[in-house]
C-alpha cells in the first residue's frame, strides 16, 4: 500500500503548519482520502510532487476495458473513453495517452495493460483514470496502486452515479468464477 501521511505528518515533513496542511486539502491544493474515522490520510505523492519530484498530475493517462468484442460493437468502449476524457477535461487535466483492451480481466496477458505497465516507468503523466477498479484487474488492484506509486503515478476511479448495480456485480463475479474455475481445475 502507498505509503500516506496524517496532517501533523505532512505538515512535519513539510516545515508548515497543520492549519495550512487542512487549508490546502479544503481548497483542493493537494490530494487526500479519509479514513473510516473522518482523518485526513495525504498521500506519498503529494509531498513528492511539492518538493518538485512527480509527475504532473494533470497530465493523464485514460485506461479502458470491454470484456468482449461485442461490447466494443455496442459502443462501451467509446462510451468509457468519452467518460474518461469528459472527466479529465471538467478537471482542466491533459490527456497524454490512451490504452485500451478488449478481453476478461482475469486475463494477465493483455496487450494494453502490459503496454501501460511498461510505459509508466517513463511516463509523460503522473494519473491513470479508469472508470472502475475491474477495468484494470479483477483482483489486485493494490498491487497495481502500489507499483504505479513508486514510480509517481496515482489511479484515480471516478465512479458516479452510473455505478454498476448490485445485480451487475453479481453477474460480473459469477462469469469470473467460471472463467476461473476453467482456466483452473480442481484435482479430485
Amino acid at each position: 500500500m502507498p505509503r500516506s501521511y496524517s496532517v501533523g505528518e505532512f505538515a512535519d515533513e513539510r516545515g508548515v503548519h497543520r492549519q495550512t496542511v487542512k487549508r490546502w486539502c479544503r481548497e483542493d491544493e493537494i490530494d487526500y482520502t479519509r479514513t473510516p474515522g473522518g482523518s485526513r490520510r495525504i498521500p506519498r505523492r503529494e509531498l513528492l510532487r511539492l518538493s518538485g519530484d512527480a509527475r504532473p498530475t494533470d497530465c493523464v493517462a485514460l485506461c479502458a476495458r470491454v470484456s468482449s468484442h461485442g461490447q466494443k460493437e455496442n459502443g462501451d468502449l467509446d462510451r468509457q473513453l468519452d467518460r474518461l476524457a469528459d472527466y479529465a477535461h471538467n478537471h482542466g487535466w491533459t490527456v497524454e495517452n490512451t490504452y485500451t483492451d478488449v478481453g476478461s480481466d482475469l486475463n494477465e496477458d493483455r496487450c494494453d495493460l502490459t503496454s501501460l505497465l511498461d510505459d509508466v516507468r517513463d511516463a509523460d503523466y503522473g494519473r491513470i483514470l479508469v472508470t472502475y477498479e475491474d477495468r484494470l484487474t479483477r483482483f489486485g488492484f493494490s498491487y497495481l496502486e502500489w507499483y504505479f506509486d513508486c514510480y509517481g503515478v496515482t489511479i484515480t476511479v471516478i465512479k458516479d452515479e452510473t455505478d454498476k448495480s448490485a445485480q451487475e456485480e453479481l453477474v460480473a463475479a459469477l462469469t469470473g468464477l467460471e472463467v476461473f474455475s476453467y482456466w483452473c481445475p480442481t484435482t479430485s
